[in-house]
């Protein structure tokens, strides 16, 4: 019995060739992803394993590389680890629209490491829902005090103080150094007399608060167009 490696991914169906007395049969099946190898009781009552080509290559991905993934419509939807995105194309979820040249490596066969991928499924999402976290704001806020420009003893402020209503949101909070804050104090900018040197902002998934490089790539696709 021989299996031929070369199958295709139907959403959470494989199809596998199977050959057998040298007559080709079609199996299909459900893909069980807890398990590195699978079984298949054949018609014939043999019974074969084999591996599944994407759990071993999981096993090699170890980088921290982030996957642009784009919406069905081409707009941008998130970003997301190397291996959720190969796990993407694998499943037949989504296809490769930018890959890098340096392929992923998997004993003798190579992957393509994808940069961007476009799901082929439109996704319904709420824009503007973008996770907000200290890193991400400080870096949008250049990582530099909004109102001297001060890069020591940073916090994060509310814009329009909490206590009087001020949102936990990217719209209301911005980085500012310790001595600016506590001159502020339970004032709005306004009140107390200083100036922001920049308005705050949601920022969009291709913002460089996620990945700057990315933003390059995304912008340099797009220029394609």
């Amino acid at each position: 019995m021989r299996i031929n490696q070369n199958y295709r991914n139907i959403n959470s169906f494989i199809t596998f060739e199977i050959f057998y007395n040298n007559v080709r049969h079609n199996l299909t099946f459900s893909s069980n992803l807890k398990h590195k190898y699978h079984t298949i009781n054949y018609i014939y009552g043999k019974t074969c394993f084999f591996e599944d080509p994407f759990l071993d290559l999981q096993g090699k991905i170890k980088s921290m590389e982030s996957v642009l993934v784009l919406n069905a419509d081409f707009t941008p939807l998130n970003v997301t680890t190397l291996q959720k995105g190969v796990g993407l194309v694998f499943r037949g979820k989504a296809e490769i629209l930018k890959e890098s040249t340096d392929p992923i490596m998997s004993g003798f066969k190579k992957f393509a490491r994808p940069v961007i991928i476009r799901l082929l499924k439109f996704i319904n999402f709420r824009k503007g829902s973008v996770k907000l976290n200290r890193k991400r704001l400080f870096k949008r806020d250049h990582n530099s005090c909004v109102y001297c420009g001060s890069t020591k003893k940073l916090t994060i402020d509310h814009s329009h103080p909490k206590s009087r209503g001020g949102k936990n949101s990217w719209e209301n909070l911005v980085t500012a150094c310790l001595p600016c804050n506590l001159k502020k104090g339970d004032r709005t900018p306004e009140e107390a007399g200083m100036k922001l040197k920049s308005k705050p902002y949601t920022p969009n998934v291709i913002s460089s608060v996620f990945n700057s490089e990315l933003t390059e790539i995304y912008l340099d696709y797009m220029k394609s167009y």
